[in-house]
């Protein structure tokens, strides 16, 4: 796949029947009318009810695989599978539960205090000899991903290709293109730059934040539902990446409590980005492929509010002549009146790149350089930049505040593509 420059396409493709009025330029003070002032419902629970085979087995113990269930293709199950089952009675050191997709029997060992009747999800952990499934439940059971920052800065660099695993970067972020402009007395022919460039589609997404989280796949030695279950079932909050050498196609998807709310996917027969609802249609398919491998991490839900504004928020159409350091701090002083979620593009002078701020609830939350693949929670990096770089450029899309409010009525299935 060549590294052709792809344009991130601007408006919000999915907020049929939102026209937001256009916010005078700041000089005015005049404020702008809408800007994402509602807080996120509180996080669902990931065990949900309904699903699967009700009823109690009394007294009897797991039911044992008959010949028939061979072709169910349980016996593809591999160790760290998430499957989907339902809590049936106590059993043992855990409970009795019923695999809704292979229609069998297992025991679920867990300390935990499980509803008789809840579906949850739970991870494939071994076989004994008379062929009876064990499964415990995951770590991200515990909803790691709606946890706040409890660091001051990450720092991750996101995978160059399939087989890389994220890196921790040590050093001063940005720190390079600081010296860099401070140092430097050769002028820089200013280049042309289009709102939101990038090398590749996938690369506006951020990297993983938490290596515990990370996990890589091949889709051969895996089945698709099982992912797509995991996702929406688990009400998951992270990013899935794509990646397929043979087809030649790269492919994201930014998910927030099991919905879809923004994709990507360029390949050979479609290098153009497309909205989020006509490259979801896309990227389904290739999910599916043998030979696509598939990268998968949490990430906390501040940092993908602020980031699906890109996808669901609308982009502020700016007349004012602020430079972007005293844009920011217009905007941002807006947002602590209003309260507001928000993405910031800022296209660095000289085509050295672009750097996206997050902005949750009136606060910076963090920074990511999508040329270095870098995330950083310090707001004083990114204040810095724009303080140093004084010809960049910065474009703001906003998300509605009627989307944060009732957040879980957005997006998309992936099931249902």
């Amino acid at each position: 796949m060549t590294d052709k420059d792809e344009t991130f396409p601007s408006g919000s493709d999915d907020a049929d029947g939102f026209e937001p009025e256009e916010p005078e330029k700041p000089k005015t003070k005049t404020q702008p009318d809408k800007g994402g002032s509602g807080k996120p419902p509180r996080p669902t629970a990931v065990a949900t009810g309904g699903g699967g085979r009700g009823g109690d087995r009394g007294g009897r113990g797991p039911k044992r695989n008959r010949p028939e269930d061979e072709d169910r293709g349980e016996q593809n199950l591999v160790p760290g599978q998430t499957v989907s089952c339902k809590i049936l009675r106590s059993f043992k050191n855990g409970y009795l539960v019923y695999l809704t997709k292979y229609k069998r029997d297992a025991i679920l060992v867990t300390d935990e205090d499980l509803a008789v009747g809840i579906t949850v999800i739970a991870t494939f952990d071994r076989r004994d000899s008379m062929n009876q499934i064990y499964l415990f439940l995951p770590s991200t059971q515990k909803a790691f991903w709606l946890q706040p920052y409890s660091s001051p800065t990450y720092s991750f660099r996101g995978p160059s290709d399939a087989d890389d695993m994220p890196k921790l970067i040590a050093g001063g972020f940005y720190s390079s293109w600081i010296r860099e402009r401070e140092s430097s007395e050769q002028k820089i022919e200013e280049t042309e730059q289009s709102q939101f460039q990038f090398r590749r589609a996938i690369d506006l997404f951020p990297p993983p934040l938490d290596a515990d989280s990370f996990k890589q796949i091949k889709i051969r030695d895996y089945e698709a539902e099982w992912l797509v279950s995991d996702l929406e079932s688990g009400q998951r909050t992270g990013c899935v990446l794509i990646n397929n050498e043979i087809e030649m196609s790269r492919g994201a998807i930014l998910v927030y409590r099991g919905r879809v709310v923004g994709c990507m996917l360029v390949s050979r027969e479609s290098p153009n980005t497309l909205p989020t609802k006509e490259s979801l249609a896309l990227f389904v398919p290739e999910l599916y492929k043998a030979d696509t491998v598939v990268t998968l991490y949490d990430l906390p839900e501040n940092l993908v509010l602020a980031k699906c504004s890109l996808f669901l928020g609308y982009p502020v159409q700016r007349t004012d002549d602020y430079n972007s350091l005293d844009y920011y701090r217009y905007i941002l002083d807006w947002f602590k009146k209003e309260g507001g979620t928000a993405c910031l593009g800022v296209s660095l002078s000289g085509g050295r790149g672009m750097v996206l701020g997050y902005i949750h609830q009136a606060e910076l939350i963090g920074s990511f350089s999508v040329d270095e693949q870098i995330y950083s929670s310090e707001k004083e990096i990114f204040e810095a930049l724009l303080e140093h770089d004084s010809d960049c450029k910065m474009e703001i899309s906003i998300l509605p505040p009627e989307f944060a409010e009732l957040f879980s009525t957005y997006g998309f299935k992936l099931s249902s593509f």
